[in-house]
This record gives C-alpha cells, sequence and structure tokens, in this order.
C-alpha cells in the first residue's frame, strides 16, 4: 500500500539504511585498531540511538492520537466498502486515516487503521481481558466456524472478541475453546429470523465465489480447480487443518465472481408449511407407508446431520423415510439444487425427477441444474436411512450469469448386458461420478483382473474422467476368513452379500485398502463401486485366504514318501531343480522317494529350499518342510557383490517375492523372521523394499519389528518402502503398526519423509504425513529438510503437499543458510518461487551465511520476473 504520509516505520527504515554495514556485531565494530575505524562505529551507534528514540516519540504520539481507533486485518474478499460498513464508517474515513488515494490496492495481510466500534467515552464500557469476571456471555467454538462468524452472530465486532480472548491470529480458534463475548447482554437466539419474513434473497459479496464440497473432493484438487493456492483457499474460509472437509460444506473460492449465501429460516412452531417452507413426513419404515410418525415444518436449506440417532424420539435410529414437499417462489432463470445424504434420495422439481442416488451411501453430495420460470414451483425430496449415520440437507441458489452451467449427462443406449459366469464380474460404467444414469458401457471380466487405465477411458463410451463403475458377481468361498484387497485411484466401496465392509469413498492417488471378512462355505455375492474424479485411473479387487496355510494342498504333496538312499548327479539336480521353479510336485516327490532329500547347494549357490520360495512353488514347498531334515533357515550367498546378498534364508526369498502363503508356511514351520543377511536386511526389509503389504502384515504379526536397521546404511524397512516405485501400501501396512518410529534416521542423517520427498514419490510422501508422528521439519546431516530435497529436485507435486501440512515450517535453513525459497531462486525456478510464497509463513527476507538476500541473488543473476515477484511480497534485502 502506498501512502502519501511518512510513518515512523519510514524514519526508522532510512536510519537503518544509514547505518547498514558489514560489521554484523558490537564485537567486530571495535576488534579494529584504527582510531579512523573506532570513530565510524561511534557514529553509527549515535545516529542508531537517535532513530530509536525519534521513533519511540512518534509511536507514542501516534498511539496517542489513536486511542479511539482498532486495527483491521484485511482478509481475502475485504473491500473499503466491506469494511466500513463492518465499522460504522465511511470510505472516506477508512482513507484518510490510513491516508489512501483512490489508487491505492489492499493486500491480504495489510493492516488498516479504522473507527472503534465503541467509542472510549464515559458512556460505553471498557472491553474486559479475557481473564476478566465481567463477562457475562461467553460462546464455545462449534466445528466449522470462524471469528468472523461468530462475531456476526453476536453483534459485536471480530476485533473487540479478540481483544476480550487475547487472540492475535483471528484463524487460530479451536473446536472448543470458551470465548468471552464483550458487550454482548446475552447470547443471540439461535434462529436469526422470524418466520413470517419471506424468504432472504441470495446475497451477492463481490470477488468471491462459492464451491460446495463433492465426496472425494480435497483442497488441493479443488484449489487446484479453481486457479488458487491451499493457502489461500484454507485463509478465506479460515480452515486450520485442509484435512478436516466434509461433503456439503461450503468454501469461499478467493477470485472474481460473485458467492451466493442462502440465509435459512427458522423452525416455524406450527406443521403447517406457508408458502417458503417444507412440511416434512418421517415414517418408521422403508416404504412410505402408514401414517406419518412426526410431522414439522422447516426452511429451506435446513441441515440434518443425525450421526447415529434420529430426527426426534418418536422416529427410529435407522430404517426410517422422509418426505420433504413444499411450494416456493423462484426467479425465472437457471438454479441449482444441492443434496447431501446419507442414505438415498430422489428429488423431484414439478413433479418431474431431477435427480436421484437412490442406495445406501455415505455422506456424498449431488448436484443438478434446473431451469425454472418465474413463479411458483413445487419441490418434493424423498429420502431414506437404513443404517448408522444420517445425514439430509437440501439447498438451492439460482446460478448467477457467468458461472458455467453443470453438464448434462447425455443419455446412453446402453447394449445388452452380457451374463457372467460364476467366477466373472459384470462390470458397468457411467458417465457420471455417482453411478447415475444408464450404463454406457457393460463387460464380463474374470476375478482378479487389474485395470490401469492411466490418463485414458475404459472404452470409447466412457468419459476420461468423471466416470464411475459398478463390478459385481457370485464367487464361491471356503469357510474362513479372507482378506480382501481393493487398489483403486480414486473412490471405492465393497460390500459383501449387501453390507458394506471397505468403504473409501473419496479422491486420492493410487492407493490399496484391505478388509478381513469371515466368509461361510458356499456361494457369495460380492458387489464393487468405484468413481474416478480426475488423472489417473487404476481398478484392482482381488482376495485369498487369511491364513494361507490353510488352503487345500494335494494330498500327494501332504503324505510325503520315504527318502531314498541314491546318489544325486549333476543332470538329477537339473531335472530337480527344474521341476521345483515348474511347482511340479510329482516329479519332485519322485526324486525324493529315490535319491533322497536333497540337502546340497546348488549352481548358484542356492538349495532347493531357496528355490522354491523364490519360485512360489507353494507345493513343492509344503512337501519339502514335512521332512525333518528341512531347515526353513538355511543360508546360501548370491554370487557377486552387493546389499542384502550374503546369508540369505528361504524367508528372505519369499517376503521379496511377496508370496504371503510362502512366508505363512515358511513361518508355521520355525523360520526366524529376525534372521538377517550379513550386512543387516531382514524378511521385513525385502518386503517393504518391493511393496508386499500382505507379506508385511505377517512378519509383524510374528513379532519382527518395523524399526530394525541394516547394519551398512542404517535403513528401517519404512527407508525401503519408499524407495519403492510400486505404491504406498508397504508404508501404509507400516505405519498401521503401533510400534512404528516414523522419524528414524539412517547413516545419512535421513528420515523415510527426506528420502521420499527427494525422490519425489508423492503418494509415498502423503502417506507419511498420514501418520500424527511424522516430523515434516526433520534435517539431515546438512541440515537440509524434505522441503528443501523437494524443491531442489524440482518435485512441485511434493511440495504442495508438504506445505499443505499445518506444522510445517517453511523457512528451515541448511548449513550454509539455504532455505527452500533461496534454493528456489537459485534454481531460477519461478513456479517453485510461486509455490511457497502462497504459504503465509515463507519469509523473503532471511539471507544465507554469506550475507546474501533471495532478491539480492534473483536481481544479481538476472532473474528480473522472480526479483519481482519478490518485491511483490515485501522483499526489500537487496543488498548481499
Amino acid at each position: 500500500m502506498r501512502s502519501r504520509g511518512i510513518s515512523a516505520y519510514h524514519i526508522l527504515g532510512f536510519a537503518m539504511l544509514f547505518l547498514q554495514g558489514k560489521a554484523t556485531t558490537v564485537a567486530s565494530d571495535f576488534q579494529g585498531n584504527s582510531p579512523i575505524h573506532r570513530t565510524r562505529s561511534w557514529m553509527r551507534y549515535l545516529g542508531l540511538l537517535l532513530a530509536v528514540l525519534l521513533l519511540t516519540t512518534i509511536q507514542g504520539t501516534a498511539v496517542e492520537a489513536q486511542g479511539s481507533h482498532q486495527t483491521h486485518i484485511v482478509r481475502t474478499g475485504d473491500t473499503l466498502f466491506s469494511i466500513a460498513q463492518q465499522y460504522n464508517a465511511t470510505v472516506g474515513q477508512i482513507r484518510e486515516l490510513n491516508h489512501l488515494t483512490e489508487t491505492n490496492i489492499l493486500y491480504v495481510g495489510q493492516a488498516l487503521i479504522v473507527p472503534s466500534a465503541f467509542p472510549a467515552d464515559a458512556s460505553t464500557p471498557s472491553i474486559p481481558p479475557a481473564s476478566s469476571t465481567s463477562c457475562t456471555v461467553s460462546h464455545t467454538v462449534q466445528r466449522g466456524e470462524f471469528l468472523a462468524a461468530i462475531a456476526t452472530r453476536f453483534g459485536v465486532p471480530m476485533a473487540q472478541i479478540a481483544q476480550a480472548n487475547g487472540i492475535s491470529d483471528f484463524r487460530r480458534i479451536r473446536v472448543g475453546q470458551l470465548l468471552c463475548i464483550p458487550g454482548a447482554a446475552e447470547p443471540p437466539p439461535p434462529v436469526p429470523r422470524s418466520s413470517a419474513a419471506p424468504p432472504t434473497a441470495p446475497l451477492p459479496r463481490p470477488s468471491v465465489t462459492s464451491y460446495t464440497v463433492l465426496g472425494g473432493d480435497t483442497l488441493f484438487a479443488i484449489a487446484r480447480a479453481h486457479g488458487v493456492s491451499v493457502r489461500e483457499l484454507m485463509d478465506a474460509n479460515d480452515i486450520v487443518d485442509p484435512r478436516t472437509l466434509s461433503p456439503g460444506q461450503t468454501l469461499r473460492i478467493p477470485g472474481p465472481g460473485v458467492e451466493v449465501v442462502v440465509i435459512p429460516a427458522p423452525v416455524p412452531a406450527v406443521p403447517v408449511a406457508p408458502t417458503g417452507s417444507f412440511t416434512v413426513r418421517y415414517f418408521n419404515n422403508l416404504a412410505f407407508s402408514g401414517t406419518p410418525v412426526f410431522t414439522r415444518t422447516e426452511a429451506p436449506g435446513t441441515r440434518h446431520d443425525w450421526g447415529w440417532g434420529a430426527p426426534d424420539p418418536s422416529v427410529n435410529p435407522d430404517n426410517f423415510t422422509a418426505i420433504l414437499e413444499g411450494q416456493f417462489e423462484f426467479e425465472d432463470g437457471l438454479h441449482r439444487f444441492t443434496v447431501t445424504v446419507d442414505d438415498g434420495m430422489r428429488l423431484y422439481v414439478d413433479d418431474n425427477l431431477v435427480r436421484e442416488a437412490w442406495h445406501d451411501q455415505g455422506a456424498t453430495t449431488y448436484e443438478v441444474d434446473v431451469y425454472l420460470t418465474a413463479g411458483t414451483h413445487p419441490v418434493r425430496l424423498e429420502y431414506y436411512e437404513r443404517a448408522a449415520a444420517a445425514t439430509l440437507w437440501l439447498r438451492w441458489q439460482r446460478v448467477p450469469h457467468g458461472v458455467r452451467a453443470l453438464p448434462p449427462v447425455a443419455p446412453a443406449v446402453p447394449g445388452p448386458v452380457p451374463a457372467p459366469t460364476s467366477g466373472d464380474f459384470r462390470l458397468q460404467f457411467f458417465n457420471s461420478v455417482d453411478l447415475s444414469g444408464p450404463p454406457v458401457l457393460t463387460e464380463v471380466v474374470p476375478f482378479g483382473s487389474r485395470f490401469d487405465w492411466g490418463r485414458g477411458s475404459p472404452g470409447p463410451q466412457v468419459r476420461h474422467d468423471g466416470f464411475s463403475a459398478r463390478m459385481e458377481g457370485h464367487f464361491d468361498f471356503a469357510e474362513g476368513p479372507y482378506r480382501f484387497s481393493v487398489t483403486v485411484d480414486d473412490g471405492v466401496r465393497l460390500y459383501i452379500d449387501g453390507a458394506l465392509v471397505l468403504s473409501s469413498w473419496a479422491e486420492y492417488p493410487e492407493r490399496t485398502s484391505v478388509k478381513d471378512v469371515e466368509m461361510t462355505a458356499g456361494s457369495h455375492h460380492v458387489l464393487l463401486e468405484y468413481f474416478e474424479s480426475g488423472g489417473l485411473a487404476v481398478l484392482w479387487l482381488r482376495w485369498q485366504p487369511l491364513f494361507p496355510t490353510t488352503m487345500q494342498v494335494p494330498r500327494t504333496a501332504l503324505s510325503p514318501p520315504a527318502p531314498g538312499s541314491g546318489f544325486y548327479t549333476y543332470e538329477s539336480k537339473r531335472t530337480l531343480f527344474h521341476a521345483i521353479s515348474q511347482d511340479d510336485v510329482g516329479t519332485v516327490r519322485e526324486l525324493i522317494a529315490s535319491l533322497g532329500f536333497p540337502h546340497f547347494h546348488f549352481e548358484h549357490n542356492q538349495t532347493a529350499l531357496h528355490d522354491a520360495a523364490a519360485s512360489d512353488a507353494l507345493e513343492v514347498m509344503t512337501l519339502l518342510l514335512s521332512y525333518p531334515e528341512a531347515d526353513p533357515n538355511v543360508l546360501y550367498n548370491i554370487p557377486g557383490s552387493g546389499s542384502g546378498k550374503r546369508n540369505r534364508t528361504p524367508l528372505h526369498e519369499a517376503s521379496r517375492k511377496g508370496n504371503a502363503g510362502m512366508v505363512e508356511l515358511l513361518l508355521s514351520h520355525g523360520a526366524d523372521p529376525r534372521q538377517a543377511t550379513s550386512d543387516g536386511f531382514t524378511a521385513l526389509h525385502f518386503a517393504a523394499m518391493f511393496n508386499h503389504w500382505q507379506a508385511i502384515e505377517i512378519l509383524l504379526r510374528h513379532g519382527t519389528s518395523p524399526n530394525v536397521r541394516t547394519d551398512d546404511t542404517g535403513d528401517t524397512p519404512l527407508h525401503e518402502a519408499v524407495s519403492s516405485l510400486h505404491g504406498s501400501e508397504a508404508i501404509e501396512a507400516l505405519l498401521r503398526d503401533r510400534r512404528i518410529r516414523p522419524n528414524i534416521r539412517n547413516k545419512r542423517g535421513r528420515t523415510p519423509l527426506i528420502s521420499a520427498a527427494d525422490w519425489g514419490h508423492t503418494a509415498q510422501v502423503a502417506a507419511l504425513l498420514n501418520h500424527p508422528d511424522t516430523d515434516p521439519n526433520e534435517q539431515d546431516d546438512r541440515d537440509k529438510t524434505a522441503l528443501y530435497w523437494a524443491v531442489a529436485e524440482g518435485h512441485e507435486e511434493v511440495v504442495e503437499e508438504l506445505l499443505d501440512h499445518p506444522d510445517i515450517d517453511p523457512n528451515i535453513d541448511d548449513w550454509q543458510g539455504w532455505t527452500p525459497l533461496f534454493r528456489a531462486i537459485y534454481e531460477d525456478d519461478l513456479d517453485m518461487v510461486r509455490a511457497l510464497l502462497r504459504h503465509d509463513d515463507t519469509d523473503t527476507e532471511i539471507n544465507t551465511n554469506k550475507g546474501t538476500s533471495g532478491l539480492f541473488y534473483a536481481e544479481t543473476e538476472g532473474y528480473d520476473r522472480i526479483a519481482r515477484l519478490l518485491r511483490r511480497h515485501g522483499a526489500t534485502g537487496a543488498l548481499g
């Protein structure tokens, strides 16, 4: 902000420029023996003393002059007009107090002097401090509330509430925090206006648009779609933790546009709905049959989050239905109806079905645009709740001019639906993210099929983004526990015989979710629902018995023959190892019966047990382990050099291959999960290295420590997992163990997070940051953080992921005094500089150990765009 006046801070700035020199400490100024040097030093410090005295005098005068004023911190969406209205002032008064001209531009975080809403005179009580006993009205902060909304509700300026409670940052209030509300005689009623009043029209606010959070939304995706940063989005909505979004939540999007705020009407006392209200009837069944057990009238926009409870004591907490009906006045134009439900709903406007989601689901938000003529139109919503949590929220608003309408889903004529046989899935695709509309493609696919569509589409009829799928079939199971594994990008729900057993209905990068289910013998119906929002698309469902050793093994393996007493020639050894590699248990039985148990090491020093483990020969391994001569901990050395090659056991091989059945089988026959190679690699290291999460869980269940370190590098299994390019499932499996210590440093001083950030593995970084004990600010042996390495290697997605963490410190410098921002400037990476400057806490004024500022370096190297950007963000340290 430019000002025509000269402030005390300008004078201090001039004094500091006068005093600026190469000396940095008092001691260094007086170390020289030259009289001229000492005289100059005294002149500097006398000048500094004079500047401080002058600043103190001017500040005292300013404080005295502003005794009846207060400070307002400019927020996203603020204008001089809105600020003047908030403090009962005129735009001219605000300009005069702050020496603003008509050409001045406000910026977020700017401090403005504004008139006090309560002038300090005899007729106005003073604002009590937070500890004062004169506070008669208090308020407990609820989830989703922010200070501005609380101030509006109580009719008290936000600055007064902040002062009374010692709040220095208006965004930092906590759920459950007790606030003193100064100047309020009593808490205002929860209903803001009378039911007799007509519905309040939408209120436009300049420079802001609104967005309703959908199931699967993330702050990062919303910010990217609207061209703003995550930090700007958090600031505009007073969000402290970016992971606390909920479907149906309305967000303010900073930037050009119009935000429409619908003010809900109160609940009238009488159950007869006039025009502008809903009559709501509740039924204690899922068929809307019989007499309603409860009826009431409510305003449009009323939100119901019943949780595990019921709308009323007379209504069942589960298995109930409701009908909302009413007549409402609409302007001519396009109107956007938004419904958030758990479980199902059908929405009718003018008795036409306009949106349907009639199935069990978690809280999910649906939208539809309907053109309406001016006048009264009937709106009806049918709703059902089957079990668990219950949510219902219907609202609408007129679509402003310039806002693009939602694209209608063009009805497609599906082809004939092939009938799947037992053991196959019928897979249907929909051109919507909520399985609505007719299927546009139907296929029959075998069990275990993996689909990696990348950024493409399952077929020409299906969209590249914004599609969903339903996969179902009947399958035979043996009795016992099974582990169901689903790998998806983005969301998934899995049902067994109609029961929801796994739900991850949100937008995520590729990840694997698991669920253990006890199955009865016989045929069972398996149903999977999937949606793809954008970017890469992956879908893979599979299952296996939880304890693989219970799998049926041929009797030939379970009843071993007595070993013979012959001699293994080179040819018979080759025959044996070839049979093992093919899991040919019959040939292996014959050779053992004729020539005896194979004790020897073969060509590459491996034993029969090592080869069976490396070849996934489960039946052969079962046969070999049935002999008392079999040693499950036998060692062998792989020829050549490299990590983990000496003193390998069969369990090491099985873990490296990821055969969960083989791992379970070896452990049940005495394999030692703690046995390490000569350089300290355990079976858990091998499983983590190749992202075999099932093997990891089995090893952890048998007591293996998740924090064991190798001898040569000091790496833990978590370090090995973050190096994998195969996904983040191994990381997630390790982090689920309550013994995990995610911040262990290896011999290079690196934590798993630092390594993952350096390699640019975004999914692994996200998985690590989701663990509450992961410290995003750990430094390696050269004092570099994960953020520094991500910046240095140009991994912008990793940088965004790290900056979204609420505990990140973007200003930690390394052994040279280089911060992540300075490294981005050094690399001439304008996009990375922008990403860092979007974070509120990034400091542009930190110099390196040699005294070089980022601005000075940018200007010296001719990085003009970066230099201009730094100056716009307040950088002034152009001198090195």
